[in-house]
């Protein structure tokens, strides 16, 4: 099961009440904060540098921001998202105070997969070496510049890819989750149930049955 971060923010889905009305724009609200501090310092990056009672402090906020969203209590929330951001910024406060790095002039995008690990999507072979001389702490294995990219692109299921896209303006790949009980691919383990054709049924199909009453309706006997 996946977990669902206490941050996420999307469009609320109609009809909507007024607590999920009010949720929704305190979130949109704390993501512009998150994405100007991750923009700035890089995804989760000052939380892991800062030292621990403050780094506790960050996570015991963003765990009261999740428990007003289940007591679905909104002026809670509404202090909880508050000092949240308050969070963002007395991390960056500490990173000015040591001296910790902004994010450099790289042309980079960063993107958190579903295992939690970051990727990033760097310009040249150059940056991807300036990058991870920045953020060790990102894996090499998730470092990608577009010329390997393109490298990829020129797989064979890159390139049929890339024909339905040309096809379909506007589709995007997805991720297909597996049906439960349905195995790997969604369709393995379930049972059969087609019809067992495994024994005799000549004459469930002798077409001759069929042919006599139809010519007996056209006024045709049989011998």
């Amino acid at each position: 099961m996946k977990k669902v971060s206490s941050l996420a923010s999307k469009m609320p889905d109609f009809p909507i009440s007024e607590f999920d009305a009010a949720k929704a724009s305190l979130l949109i609200e704390l993501r512009v904060a998150k994405d100007r501090h991750e923009s700035a310092w890089g995804i989760e990056r000052l939380v892991m540098l800062v030292d621990t009672d403050l780094r506790v402090k960050v996570w015991a906020q963003m765990e009261r921001v999740w428990a007003a969203q289940q007591a679905r209590d909104i002026e809670r929330m509404a202090k909880a998202v508050g000092g949240m951001k308050k969070a963002y910024q007395a991390m960056e406060r500490w990173a000015e105070e040591n001296n910790v790095q902004r994010v450099p002039s790289i042309s980079a995008v960063e993107w958190k997969m579903q295992d939690g690990s970051v990727m990033v999507v760097v310009r040249s072979v150059n940056d991807a070496v300036a990058y991870q001389q920045f953020r060790p702490d990102v894996q090499n294995r998730h470092v990608w510049c577009m010329e390997e990219i393109e490298m990829l692109m020129e797989s064979p299921v890159m390139q049929e890819m890339i024909k339905l896209k040309g096809l379909m303006p506007g589709s995007r790949m997805t991720r297909i989750e597996p049906a439960p009980g349905g195995g790997a691919t969604g369709f393995d383990d379930f049972p059969d149930s087609d019809i067992d054709l495994s024994g005799d049924y000549a004459k469930l199909f002798d077409t001759s049955q069929y042919d006599k009453r139809t010519m007996a309706t056209k006024g045709v006997n049989h011998a």
